[in-house]
């Protein structure tokens, strides 16, 4: 029954999640309570880290840190992620989250490292508050970063919860990236777009729908109506959709292996192809935010991701490029 609840809660929340997802809008959703989770230290857990401002470097200082604290009292931190690749894409997070109940994590620990005003929230796990609006229970803190990780450390061993996590990671284990496509992965566009109806989602920002509104009515030749962040893939496919179209965005190293693309440890620049009147390239730096558009078909979630890296540097530069890129490919 849980199996059949989770997958209901991931085809029906999951679009609204990456419509507009932070740190601090999931932080808000969260309401103060003096207790840990009462497994906390007989199962395992995982940790979201957000950082402002995203260097890798960065990211495994603050996350070996606060590992080396927390795992005294018994919390078994079996996994950490970058907030945003979390939140990088539908596919993506749909993905992510049949990988977190396969492994059985039952706690979260959501922590945004902002040197004296950093915050850390301890919570169960729980799917309908992460990937929807959902309210929830949690042990809260914000302030310096090392006193908070010590009073983690602190609360949880003194909170009288029974402890059954004696053989710990020592040091944090970085969690894999997921493979987000259930169907086949194409590096071209399918020919069927030019007389098929697109389903673009929306966003929910008004700012943001308004531009993209814009690029699309003045860039795409071929049939596509707008529809609402929160319809299931299956709701728009009894619509008459056959095609929906998705975006994933994060570090440029981790877009590209989200989404198959290579990635070389020496490589320090990717070039992006930029499709308009004339063809150029755009050099993005790793570690720097890169957006890459693609379609799926609706029936067998095949995913058409061009014959080009055509990712931008924001959201709307990388839908751009994405249909200059499908105009020209099916030209």
């Amino acid at each position: 029954m849980k199996k059949y609840l989770i997958f209901y809660i991931l085809t029906h929340l999951v679009v609204c999640a990456f419509a507009q997802t932070s740190f601090d809008s999931k932080f808000s959703q969260l309401m103060f309570d003096s207790s840990m989770p009462k497994k906390l230290l007989e199962s395992k857990t995982m940790v979201l880290v957000d950082l402002p401002n995203f260097s890798q470097k960065e990211y495994e200082r603050v996350s070996s840190a606060f590992h080396q604290e927390i795992t005294k009292s018994g919390i078994d931190a079996v996994v950490y992620y970058p907030f945003e690749v979390i939140f990088s894409g539908v596919e993506v997070t749909r993905s992510f989250m049949l990988d977190f109940e396969k492994r059985e994590i039952e706690n979260l620990i959501l922590l945004q490292y902002k040197g004296d005003n950093s915050k850390v929230a301890v919570l169960s796990l729980d799917l309908a508050f992460l990937i929807g609006d959902k309210p929830k229970m949690a042990w809260l803190m914000e302030g310096v970063f090392k006193e908070i990780s010590h009073q983690l450390y602190l609360n949880s061993a003194n909170s009288g919860l029974e402890r059954k996590n004696f053989l710990v990671n020592e040091q944090p284990e970085q969690g894999l990236l997921t493979n987000p496509f259930i169907g086949r992965r194409s590096d071209f566009f399918s020919l069927n777009l030019k007389e098929s109806k697109l389903a673009v989602p929306l966003t929910g920002d008004n700012s943001k729908d308004a531009a993209i509104k814009r690029v699309f009515e003045t860039i795409y030749k071929y049939p596509y109506k707008f529809v609402a962040n929160d319809i299931p893939d299956s709701e728009l496919q009894k619509e008459g959709f056959q095609f929906v179209f998705r975006f994933a965005g994060g570090p440029i190293e981790v877009t590209r292996k989200l989404l198959g693309y290579d990635v070389q440890p020496s490589v320090s620049v990717y070039m992006s192809v930029l499709q308009g009147n004339k063809s150029e390239v755009k050099p993005i730096r790793k570690g720097q935010p890169a957006y890459k558009a693609y379609v799926k078909q609706l029936s067998n979630d095949n995913v058409f991701l061009g014959t080009e890296w055509d990712a931008g540097s924001t959201l709307l530069e990388g839908i751009t490029n994405h249909l200059n890129s499908i105009n020209k490919g099916l030209n």
